[in-house]
């Protein structure tokens, strides 16, 4: 993951490295057993997308975090679902010796006992532990054979989307052609439980955590924004994505996001404002800069139009993506601050921001 991290790859590249590095990890247990939950790979998951995605840490939800491929060209895999795939498909293929070792281990227990029903019947569904804490490897095979503990989610998905029924009889229900393998197929519906269920719900519900209506008024959405922004996702390239992501998000990496030891006011001068995106969002400075550098006219200012959620356009996606880099570059650039961890002057930071626009359009264009 530090690897992944480090290289600072474009949002899909570091996810393609995720998936082929990162998640295969667990495989070769995962085919035995289920993950002790103990390790809290759920967790490492959620907290590895964010970093990989250069998030602050809690800026989306475990659910949201696999869903990021509308915005990336492509999402996570869902490690649960990933671990619990591979086990599934190592039970299927070979499915007729477990199922005769587990007859074979109750018919010795059974002798062993003498007939005994009383030392047999703690042993009637589940093979012995020898001791140990963790379910027994052949125990946890018959148990992905008959779609308990984590694939147990394929029956209740099954309910709710019929067309996944045939995974319940498989494999006396054929396997229909659109999947590649068991394990695709298994991984891909159980996934559904470690998505969000509507994803526009989701976002829009992300935006009004980022900016609550008490501090930043109420957000305006059209109806249908969801499937608008989506068909103009698909003019623009990845950066404003997720750019557009990182502002819905609240993921912009300021000091009072951040746990710095001194928090700023606006870098652009704002009288009594926070070095926070509220602000900034909606910061006349930070805009201004926005529109003379792009060249482009704002004829809405309130925030739902801004995040596109009212009369998206790419003129919008791009002041949004200018203004993200704009501060960002200010951030991070060691001569805008002082040696004792403050900021120069407004007049400094807004020259500054004046000679870096050669320099940041290309990059939203």
């Amino acid at each position: 993951m530090q690897e992944i991290c480090l290289g600072r790859a474009p949002a899909a590249a570091a996810i393609v490295r995720y998936n082929q590095r990162a998640i295969p990890v667990l495989s070769y247990v995962a085919q035995f057993a289920v993950p002790p939950e103990s390790y809290k790979i759920s967790a490492l998951a959620h907290r590895s997308i964010q970093s990989i995605l250069r998030m602050p840490g809690n800026s989306i939800s475990y659910k949201l975090a696999n869903n990021v491929g509308f915005c990336s060209g492509i999402s996570p895999l869902a490690i649960n679902s990933y671990c619990a795939s591979v086990r599934y498909r190592f039970a299927v293929s070979e499915a007729s010796y477990i199922e005769q070792l587990r007859t074979d281990i109750f018919q010795y227990l059974s002798s062993a006992a003498h007939g005994s029903s009383a030392a047999l019947s703690s042993f009637s569904s589940v093979l012995p532990h020898g001791g140990i804490e963790s379910t027994c490897i052949l125990q946890s095979l018959h148990d992905a054979l008959a779609l308990q503990g984590p694939l147990n989610g394929i029956i209740a998905i099954a309910e709710r989307v019929p067309e996944h029924r045939w995974l319940i009889d498989y494999p006396i229900s054929s396997m229909p052609s659109c999947y590649k393998g068991i394990q695709t197929a298994v991984l891909k519906i159980l996934s559904l439980d470690e998505s969000c269920a509507v994803l526009s719900n989701s976002l829009y519900d992300k935006c009004l955590v980022t900016f609550p209506s008490d501090s930043c008024g109420n957000i305006c959405k059209q109806v249908d924004w969801f499937p608008k922004i989506e068909e103009l996702f698909k003019t623009v390239n990845s950066f404003l994505r997720m750019c557009w992501l990182k502002a819905i998000a609240g993921a912009w990496t300021t000091t009072c996001r951040m746990p710095e030891p001194i928090k700023w006011p606006c870098v652009f001068g704002c009288v009594d404002s926070r070095d926070e995106i509220r602000h900034y969002i909606q910061c006349p400075v930070l805009w201004q800069l926005a529109r003379e550098a792009l060249s482009i006219s704002e004829h809405h200012f309130s925030i739902g139009h801004r995040l596109c959620f009212y009369d998206c356009s790419v003129d919008k996606l791009r002041l949004l993506a200018y203004s993200h880099l704009l501060y960002h570059a200010i951030k991070n650039d060691s001569d805008s601050i002082h040696s004792n961890g403050f900021l120069k002057s407004p007049q400094y930071i807004q020259q500054k921001s004046t000679n870096l626009v050669k320099a940041l359009r290309p990059l939203v264009t």
